[in-house]
């Protein structure tokens, strides 16, 4: 029989696949993956650097160059210089982008709140509390090194 910890892997596996599959719909009424929607709710009114978006999104930059290009030619984001140092360039939505973010950004909220409503305050906040745990145990530099 496995494990406590195994078959909690498990779980939050199987979670995370239902739960990405389903915002992935949900995104779809608004013709966004769900990457191009965490450009745009991680945009929001400040101009980025695609570094600075990659770590928001916890992405390489070649895929954010992608998904910044897609959104560029749908007219919802555009690049343009750094104002104080010219060798870098920022992302900045347009009008177009704004005016879908501040439709798609509640609506997503909402969706996900309505996803996750099985679980009381307490239990939210309890699970973000244990996961942050295991995340703060995957990301301890130490740890990692010293089982190889």
């Amino acid at each position: 029989m496995d494990d406590k910890r195994v078959l909690l892997y498990k779980a939050i596996l199987r979670v995370q696949e239902k739960l990405y599959r389903l915002s992935k719909i949900h995104l779809e009424r608004f013709n966004l993956s769900d990457a191009e929607y965490g450009i745009i709710n991680n945009l929001g009114d400040n101009a980025l650097t695609l570094s600075e978006l990659s770590q928001r999104m916890l992405r390489v930059n070649s895929n954010t160059t992608a998904m910044i290009d897609r959104l560029e030619a749908r007219g919802l984001a555009r690049r343009e210089p750094d104002p104080d140092d010219r060798r870098v360039i920022r992302v900045r939505l347009t009008e177009a982008g704004k005016k879908l973010r501040d439709e798609v950004v509640p609506k997503q909220n909402r969706f996900l709140q309505e996803l996750l409503a099985a679980l009381t305050d307490f239990e939210a906040s309890a699970l973000i509390a244990l996961l942050e745990k295991v995340e703060k145990k995957c990301l301890d530099d130490h740890y990692y090194n010293s089982k190889r």
